[in-house]
């Protein structure tokens, strides 16, 4: 199986074909067989590139569901032989593809919040130090910058983005406080408690009081 993933093309219809049997099976094997497809799809490293060349061109909801869960759980798996530039470029990828697609599927748009989120907390603190450098600093504001929807508050009405959009950059603020609160909802990363304490803390006395800001403004 792991040799159809490194087709684009072929992979792109193999995950449709799954997702399509995954949600109207026709027997019971169907179902099984669809679901170890998937999952076959998840587990493979380094999927980067394909899971792009998916979310560019199927159609399929649960295809792009899927592709941004493998995208999550492959940069939690692969955090430490990245590129350090490499999470702000896929960050900037999912913005991007958010913004693009602000009619996607409900469940796709909060996935990708969620991996947002995810990605910004996993490089937030160096696991080992509580030093602050500024690669680190700039990877920390790169997030809030690029959702930071009172630049357009504040200028010519004529440019405002769509409603849609502004509402979009509240979700992804709010995700971020939900993953990097101490709470079940978090999502698991293989860090130590301390780390994600200290996570929390930096971003509650660093970042906190402008996201509320940024929050109610539109409101």
């Amino acid at each position: 199986m792991d040799s159809v993933w490194g087709d684009y093309q072929r992979g792109l219809s193999t995950l449709e074909q799954a997702c399509t049997t995954f949600q109207n099976p026709t027997s019971q094997n169907a179902h099984k067989e669809a679901e170890q497809v998937i999952l076959s799809f998840l587990r493979q490293n380094n999927p980067y590139q394909l899971c792009m060349f998916i979310l560019e061109h199927s159609s399929n909801g649960l295809a792009h569901f899927h592709s941004i869960s493998c995208i999550k759980d492959a940069v939690l798996r692969e955090w430490s032989a990245l590129p350090s530039s490499f999470p702000i470029q896929l960050q900037d990828y999912l913005l991007n593809y958010a913004f693009r697609n602000v009619q996607i599927e409900n469940p796709v748009k909060e996935k990708v919040y969620q991996t947002l989120a995810v990605i910004l907390k996993r490089g937030w603190c160096l696991a080992d130090s509580e030093e602050v450098t500024p690669d680190l600093l700039q990877f920390r504001n790169s997030l809030f910058t690029k959702t930071d929807f009172t630049q357009f508050l504040r200028g010519d009405e004529n440019q405002m983005p769509p409603i849609s959009t502004l509402r979009m950059c509240v979700r992804i603020l709010l995700s971020v406080v939900v993953e990097f609160s101490n709470s079940s909802k978090a999502t698991s990363m293989g860090m130590t408690w301390e780390y994600h304490f200290r996570c929390f803390s930096s971003l509650q006395s660093t970042h906190l009081k402008g996201m509320f800001t940024m929050g109610i403004t539109l409101l």
